[in-house]
């Protein structure tokens, strides 16, 4: 029987590591290697900042822009703890972020620019996608037993938001545009 897949709306952003990172040569092949387990799709490394963007695709992206170019680069870490919420889209196997005072100013400037008001942030950096049962969700969470240090060591320097397309299906995703922010290091 086929899995159910789950399907987004509109863009979101992503704050995605830079492609020499550890958390991309190490936590993207990790996501891949789960995905194979039960059929799920496979994704980029990421934390989103705000998703189900909706709206002309025009209009996202300047709003996109103006938010990058009020940001400075900042560190995503991983609380080091495996965490699934399985009745929250796209929330089935990921390690939550710490809540640092750059992470929650970004997601506040990303609220102010877009003019929304989406309650509380809960940053993550998702492991696994799509309708898992509880069951197959320990079973990944003992597969990752073996990379208990990765997972406890998670973590990256965000300077740039990428906006995705993430209407639909996981599979359909892609990345429409990146926007770094207005100072790098």
């Amino acid at each position: 029987m086929a899995r159910p897949q789950l399907e987004g709306k509109g863009h979101s952003l992503w704050l995605l590591p830079k492609a020499d990172s550890s958390a991309h040569r190490d936590v993207n092949p990790l996501i891949n290697r789960l995905a194979k387990v039960h059929g799920t799709p496979e994704f980029a490394v990421h934390a989103t900042l705000i998703g189900s963007v909706l709206g002309e695709e025009a209009s996202v992206r300047d709003q996109t822009r103006k938010i990058a170019a009020r940001l400075r680069p900042y560190e995503i870490v991983g609380n080091g703890q495996l965490s699934s919420n399985l009745g929250v889209l796209h929330q089935t196997l990921f390690i939550p972020v710490i809540q640092t005072p750059p992470v929650m100013a970004a997601y506040d400037t990303a609220q102010h620019v877009l003019g929304s008001n989406r309650g509380p942030y809960f940053p993550h950096i998702s492991l696994a996608y799509d309708g898992l049962t509880k069951e197959e969700v320990d079973q990944l969470k003992e597969l990752l037993k073996q990379e208990e240090a990765l997972i406890r060591n998670v973590r990256f320097t965000v300077n740039a938001i990428g906006l995705w397309q993430t209407e639909g299906p996981v599979s359909g995703w892609h990345e429409v545009a990146s926007f770094p922010f207005a100072t790098q290091i």
